[in-house]
């Protein structure tokens, strides 16, 4: 009877890390909502400095799809992947401000603002950068 309990054990576990690797992205608010689509590079700025990104130009875009992913693509090479959320955090701007929390194994997370077709996204660290992305 013990053989026949682990292949039991093995598939309950595979079943709940399916599930719970499936989890849906979360919508805290309407604004939440568009910024799922593709958007094009159009600039940056070093929030110190003034200095702008080199590292992008207008050929690059994102995407942030309803699955909870983040793409960064330089024409149609895709060159960064990840999972993202959306939650309300301290910002250092000052206040409280809806974020992008990236799943890169790194601390990346962006405020962001909607203004029409236009995207900003802020870096939530000093001597951080600003972008600004157009809807594709």
């Amino acid at each position: 009877m013990k053989h026949m309990r682990f292949p039991f054990i093995l598939l309950t576990l595979s079943i709940t890390v399916i599930i719970t690797g499936c989890k849906k992205l979360e919508y805290p608010n309407e604004e939440t909502k568009k910024v799922i689509g593709q958007w094009r590079y159009v600039s940056s700025t070093n929030t110190v400095t003034g200095a702008s990104l080199t590292s992008l130009n207008n050929s690059n875009w994102i995407e942030f799809k309803s699955d909870g992913f983040y793409r960064l693509f330089e024409n149609d090479t895709q060159l960064e992947k990840s999972k993202f959320r959306f939650e309300e955090r301290k910002s250092i701007a000052g206040g409280e401000r809806m974020m992008i929390i990236y799943h890169t194994g790194s601390s990346r997370v962006h405020s962001f603002d909607l203004v029409g077709d236009t995207l900003h996204l802020l870096d939530e660290y000093y001597d951080g950068f600003s972008f600004k992305y157009v809807k594709k």
